[in-house]
């Protein structure tokens, strides 16, 4: 069964969208696999066999609950029939029902399957540290210690690893690695004061990157600034961009993650002007002349606005004419 695509999911909120967004990919996943294992277990697995596994074939779509990413890896050691499978579960904010949720999702995935699971927690929350215990027996009622003693191991367990982006020296090993997604673990941990110094240090860091990668995550990085803290807009993001690249290696169109957005903006502004123009004309000469005028000149004034987000994102003028309509004169007047 093939996992839903992305723009089909209902996340909760643009931290969640972000995770999978990146993460949903194999490439990405691998630098929080450096993060969350040691030297020693990161080696034990043939990472080529690694797959993502759907998560709707363990939990229906219809779940209020849905788990974030889940891959399996083939061992290196024992043959190719031996597999793990990492459940990774990302959270922005300090959830006391983790453990509980976790079991859950463990469930789901043994009741299709019985093979070793480790949960993974990815934590950038508000608080720079995780406040719950991690190991299933230290969350149970307050008299369990002792039940646990007597019968140790026969008592249901698990343990869940942690990367806490919060903690410095978590950030100190992803720029030491020169993880391919620093930028994305960088504005993880900084997002809840992150201001315009924070997005200067992202596009600086951006430039380590090759191109494609590069406009690809500080696409989506920027996005999810402009949704998470939306005093810091796309127009302020830009300014920093053109006072610290050079022209020609300019991201706006992260501006081409967000083009669809900023064409929909223009189209509406012009849809509203249109539809004054119309309503003034219509009071003027008759109501239904009006509408026509309003309409006429609504749909004008749309795709000249359009034409001008294409033009500041350096959108060739026979792309924007067949997107708008307009004439090429019509354009590079203007692009004047």
């Amino acid at each position: 069964m093939a996992e839903p695509k992305l723009d089909k999911i209902k996340f909760k909120n643009p931290h969640d969208r972000l995770f999978c967004e990146i993460y949903g990919e194999r490439r990405n996943c691998m630098d929080l696999f450096e993060l969350a294992l040691t030297d020693d277990e990161f080696n034990a697995f043939d990472w080529r066999t690694l797959r993502a596994l759907p998560t709707v074939h363990f939990m229906p779509d219809s779940s209020e609950k849905q788990m974030d990413l889940l891959y399996s890896v083939k061992s290196k050691r024992t043959g190719a029939d031996c597999k793990m499978v990492f459940m990774l579960e990302h959270k922005s904010w300090q959830d006391a029902k983790l453990m509980v949720q976790l079991l859950e999702y463990q469930t789901a995935v043994y009741r299709k399957q019985m093979i070793p699971i480790l949960p993974i927690l990815i934590y950038h929350g508000r608080g720079s540290e995780w406040p719950y215990n991690l190991e299933f027996h230290q969350n149970l009622a307050s008299d369990s210690p002792e039940m646990i003693e007597i019968f140790g191991r026969q008592v249901l367990n698990f343990i869940v690893r942690c990367v806490n982006l919060r903690r410095p020296q978590v950030q100190r090993q992803i720029m030491e690695r020169k993880l391919e997604t620093r930028l994305i673990l960088y504005i993880f941990d900084r997002i809840w004061d992150a201001n315009l110094d924070t997005v200067d240090e992202l596009l600086r860091m951006g430039q380590e990157l090759d191109d494609t990668r590069r406009k690809v995550l500080i696409g989506k990085a920027v996005d999810y600034i402009c949704r998470v803290r939306p005093e810091i807009t796309r127009e302020k993001i830009m300014e920093v961009e053109r006072e610290i690249l050079p022209q020609e290696v300019l991201t706006s169109p992260f501006l081409e993650g967000t083009l669809e957005d900023k064409m929909q903006e223009g189209l509406k502004r012009g849809h509203e002007q249109g539809l004054k123009q119309g309503l003034k004309q219509g009071l003027e000469q008759g109501h239904e002349q009006g509408h026509e005028q309003g309409l006429e000149r609504g749909a004008e004034q749309k795709a000249r606005n359009m034409a001008q987000i294409m033009l500041q994102n350096n959108e060739p003028i026979d792309k924007i004419c067949s997107y708008t309509g307009l004439s090429s004169g019509t354009v590079r007047e203007l692009s004047r």
